[in-house]
């Protein structure tokens, strides 16, 4: 616990989040981290052209999935003492209400609704700015 409590009142950057989870590059989702409590994160990605392109001009509902499952490794991962890895099994349910459109600052919300025999359960979702665009549950482990 001692790990979440020294984050609790930080911003942290891609370079931090670098820190917590294995994603690198392109493939790293958070741009950064705004919130985060014992079971509660908020993180904040803005989709660029590029993400977008080749996508009917809108932000493709895998990557924002794969968001919210990055925001929820790291939720648990920044309470870990010691290495692991967090790996996710399925996208439960993902209810896509409203197009993310490039370069909109999307917020992302993931609260650890359980934790049983290794497995974590998930609940999220995507906002840009009061607009719910995508409502998420996904199961991870750690490995």
């Amino acid at each position: 616990m001692e790990a979440l409590n020294v984050l609790e009142n930080k911003i942290l950057g891609q370079e931090e989040i670098r820190q917590i989870i294995p994603h690198r590059g392109r493939w790293l989702l958070l741009d950064e981290i705004v919130k985060i409590q014992e079971k509660f994160i908020i993180a904040i990605k803005t989709f660029t052209m590029e993400e977008c392109e080749g996508h009917f001009g809108i932000a493709p509902g895998h990557l924002i999935c794969e968001a919210l499952a990055q925001a929820g490794a790291a939720l648990v991962l920044s309470r870990c003492l010691h290495k692991e890895k967090m790996i996710f099994l399925v996208r439960t349910r993902a209810d896509f209400l409203v197009p993310v459109m490039p370069m909109e600052k999307t917020t992302l919300e993931v609260e650890l609704v359980r934790e049983k025999m290794g497995m974590c359960f998930f609940r999220g979702r995507a906002l840009v700015g009061l607009r719910k665009s995508v409502e998420w549950d996904g199961v991870g482990t750690l490995r």
